[in-house]
């Protein structure tokens, strides 16, 4: 069966990209050191963007030529309020449901993207028990076969916060992956939420804090614009001091110094 291609677009904020990249090299390191290739990234508290970080780290892992999938664990929203659903037919609850039905497979779910090495299982429809679903043996199933096919695989599981499913897919996870948003969440539900991380401490990789101000997000990362580019795509670090200094002390372009290793 022919299935369309769903469009994936990364995002094309530089201070995001940036810090999307720092998480990627994380996750890799991880993966080195304690497998990191089932990860779920749930919130603190609803509309913190767990799924633009999904997807964002999605691509940037299949950027790296790991073959990656991002699974949709809201089973509870309906696809009409979901970004990636509306071309999407059958997803995850409709696998899990189908267990008498074994003409239902992994591939019937599992959707290309216009992202190279990445694709998608979209929530899929279902009028069941979210949380019965995911603790469907049929779930157990799924993964198996995705570990044997894919390097990454994300789960985008719903807040915490007002839902117990993210803690069921915990205990099938390498790593867990937490979002807050600047502003939004509030305070009680970080502490919750580090409580509840210290049961899952081997697998808990840390917390995003997402929907900072650029502003903000400059003065507490150090040198954060130095290799942004301005609105004539020329790299910002050119108009620090040091830059200029070294340029004039040695009568050449400053890029030749670096590019050559120069230790002068």
């Amino acid at each position: 069966m022919n299935k369309e291609i769903l469009n994936l677009y990364e995002i094309e904020d530089q201070l995001l990209f940036a810090a999307i990249d720092k998480i990627t090299v994380e996750v890799i390191n991880k993966k080195k050191t304690a497998g990191a290739q089932v990860i779920a990234l749930t919130a603190c508290s609803p509309l913190a963007g767990t799924t633009s970080t999904s997807i964002s780290l999605a691509i940037a892992m299949a950027a790296t030529s790991r073959r990656t999938v991002l699974v949709d664990c809201d089973v509870r929203k309906s696809e009409l309020y979901k970004k990636l659903n509306d071309k999407a037919g059958r997803g995850l609850a409709d696998y899990v449901s189908a267990r008498n039905d074994m003409t239902v497979s992994v591939e019937d779910v599992l959707y290309p993207t216009n992202v190279d090495d990445l694709f998608y299982i979209p929530c899929g429809r279902t009028e069941g028990n979210a949380t019965r679903i995911l603790c469907s043996e049929r779930v157990d199933e799924l993964l198996g076969v995705l570990k044997a096919s894919y390097d990454c695989i994300i789960f985008d599981c719903p807040s915490v916060s007002v839902v117990p499913d993210a803690r069921i897919m915990f205990n099938k996870v390498d790593g867990i992956i937490v979002v807050a948003a600047l502003g939004e969440t509030k305070r009680s539900q970080i502490n919750d939420m580090r409580q509840l991380m210290a049961t899952y401490k081997d697998q808990y990789y840390g917390m995003i804090v997402n929907k900072i101000p650029h502003d903000i997000y400059r003065k507490n990362v150090k040198n954060a614009d130095y290799y942004l580019k301005d609105k004539n795509g020329k790299q910002r670090f050119a108009k620090n001091k040091k830059y200029k200094l070294r340029k004039t002390e040695y009568g050449i372009e400053a890029e030749t110094i670096y590019d050559t290793g120069s230790k002068n």
